[in-house]
Parts: structure tokens; C-alpha cells; sequence
């Protein structure tokens, strides 16, 4: 589980922006931003860390089903581990959840209450 309680105002506004959401991506929500924003590193994480400069080459049919099966079996068997430090998936998540709030912060401003998706799209 996601420790939000370590996690600064800013990200913890917008982790509580995904509490309830029904998964509609409608422009006056802020919780479409923060998924699109960390989703867009969430590949890079999971895969990028342990397979370095070959993450570029893959292609993103093959990349995307290895995300799939990597969520769908909890684990992920079969990559070989090159970093000294082995994370969770949870670990990955937390990171990409906070590297996709600081890069919309970065883009559109600190204030996660004008984080909608209508923004930015």
C-alpha cells in the first residue's frame, strides 16, 4: 500500500483527487492528469531501470505487454536485475506516481486543484 502520509500537500491533493474518481476522463477532473502524467513514466520504471539504454529499443506493443504481465502475475520474473537495489512494484508505482505530479507541476503549476485534464489536452 502507498504510504501518502509521507507525501508532501501538493502530491497528497493529488492522490486524494483519486479517491472515488469513476475512471471517466472528463476535462474538469484532475484525476485523468495525474494518471496520463505518471503513466507516461510508469514504462520507464518498470522496465527502463533494469534494461538501460535497450528500454529505447523496444517497441511499445512489446513493451506494453510486458507491463501487462508484470501486473497481472505481481511480479517480474524472467527480468534480470541490474540495479543493486531490487524495488516493489509498489516502490515503482509510488515513483512514478510522484515523478507524474512533479512533471505536471513542472508544466502547468504547483496548484493540484488546477490540474484538470482540459488543461493540458
Amino acid at each position: 500500500m502507498i504510504k501518502v502520509l509521507s507525501l508532501p500537500r501538493r502530491k497528497k491533493l493529488a492522490f486524494a483527487s483519486l479517491k472515488g474518481w469513476n475512471y471517466e476522463i472528463n476535462k474538469d477532473l484532475v484525476a485523468p492528469s495525474v494518471i496520463e502524467f505518471s503513466l507516461s513514466g510508469f514504462a520507464k520504471n518498470l522496465l527502463g531501470d533494469e534494461l538501460g539504454d535497450l528500454y529505447k529499443q523496444i517497441d511499445p506493443t512489446t513493451r506494453d505487454y510486458y507491463i501487462y504481465r508484470i501486473l497481472k502475475e505481481g511480479r517480474m520474473n524472467g527480468l534480470m536485475i541490474t540495479t543493486p537495489q531490487k524495488e516493489t512494484l509498489d516502490d515503482i508505482i509510488l515513483k512514478s506516481f510522484k515523478d507524474g505530479v512533479k512533471d505536471i507541476s513542472a508544466q502547468y503549476g504547483s496548484d493540484t486543484t488546477k490540474m484538470e485534464m482540459g488543461r493540458y489536452s
